[in-house]
């Protein structure tokens, strides 16, 4: 099962000189937020719109092992209801590749 991550550039390249990618919200909340095919342009739209720079990174969601959890989120802004993958540990830059952001339609 193929799940990604959008990242600022700046924060990908920090990752490929430690070898690990650990980003502010694996601290302040416990996870990595990810998301599916489907789930990657409505993330962008709704967390990242206008924001510049941004990789979009694809993992192997078969591979990441028990610290991956699916999780049910209530969005505050319109109530809606999505269920998102959520890792629970750091990532090993080995464990992704980056790729082009699917063009909207």
């Amino acid at each position: 099962m193929r799940l990604f991550h959008i990242v600022p550039a700046a924060d990908w390249q920090r990752a490929l000189a430690t070898g690990t990618y650990a980003p502010p919200s694996l601290i302040s909340e416990g996870f990595i937020h990810l998301s599916t095919a489907g789930q990657v342009g409505p993330t962008r739209a709704r967390f990242f719109a206008g924001v510049d720079g941004l990789c979009l990174l694809e993992l192997d969601g078969d591979a990441l092992g028990p610290g991956l959890r699916w999780v049910d989120v209530v969005h505050a802004d319109d109530g809606s209801v999505g269920r998102f993958p959520h890792l629970h540990r750091s990532l090993s830059v080995d464990e992704a590749r980056r790729v082009p952001f699917p063009t909207a339609p």
